[in-house]
């Protein structure tokens, strides 16, 4: 029996990922499920298969997805999928408000997270060198069947790369806004701390939102392999 394993994110589909991420929140404690359906799930073998496996190569094989699924990838701003390029959003400070506000609604939703990859990636319509432009954002829940396929490489790099991103605007803001502001503004924005507070709490939210973040996608595999 032929076994094909991925050896990379780039390898892992959002279907996949999903499905084997369900699985670990059904079966919490149970480390034996979670290593054979994420066998089954990412080897693309039925239960039969991955248990007439001689146990060495299973265990291997186990060790070697957590490593993939513990893998911190890089930003991807453009890739082929079925055929057509995908680029990134180009200039993310100008997105619309539609692109930002429909992006910001599924962010955080594991459900949604193929819908948030099709408004954040859509198709190249012009391209030179690096610089491209993509096609206008117009909301369609349709392409989210699409997007299943995209790679789990280009989701999580994408995901920490705009949360990272808002964590780093709301810290700068937090040191930028007082020196704009008059001296009554500042004074004003000062009261009893309420200005700072709100901006501390905003920064701390930020934080809070990437470990967040950070726990829902890399789900603890450590503990399935020797480090």
């Amino acid at each position: 029996m032929k076994i094909v394993i991925p050896e990379g994110l780039n390898e892992i589909a959002i279907s996949q990922y999903s499905k084997w991420k369900k699985v670990v929140l059904d079966n919490p404690e149970d480390d034996t499920v979670q290593a054979i359906m994420m066998v089954s799930i990412f080897c693309n073998l039925n239960f039969e298969q991955v248990m007439s496996l001689p146990r060495k190569e299973f265990i291997e094989i186990v060790e070697h997805l957590s490593r993939v699924l513990d893998q911190r990838p890089e930003l991807v701003r453009t890739f082929k999928m079925g055929g057509v390029h995908y680029g990134l959003i180009p200039d993310i400070e100008n997105a619309s408000m539609g692109e930002y506000a429909d992006a910001d609604v599924l962010f955080g939703d594991d459900d949604n997270i193929p819908l948030l990859m099709s408004i954040l990636y859509r198709p190249i319509t012009r391209k030179s060198g690096d610089f491209y432009e993509i096609e206008p954002y117009k909301p369609d829940e349709k392409k989210a069947e699409l997007f299943a396929e995209v790679k789990m490489n280009i989701v999580i790099g994408a995901m920490l790369f705009f949360y990272k991103l808002n964590n780093e605007l709301c810290k700068h803001l937090i040191h930028c806004l007082p020196q704009k502001m008059t001296q009554v503004e500042l004074e004003d924005f000062m009261k009893d701390g309420d200005g700072i507070i709100h901006l501390c709490d905003l920064a701390e939210k930020s934080d809070a939102s990437l470990m967040q973040l950070e726990e829902s996608l890399f789900l603890n595999v450590s503990r399935f392999y020797r480090t």
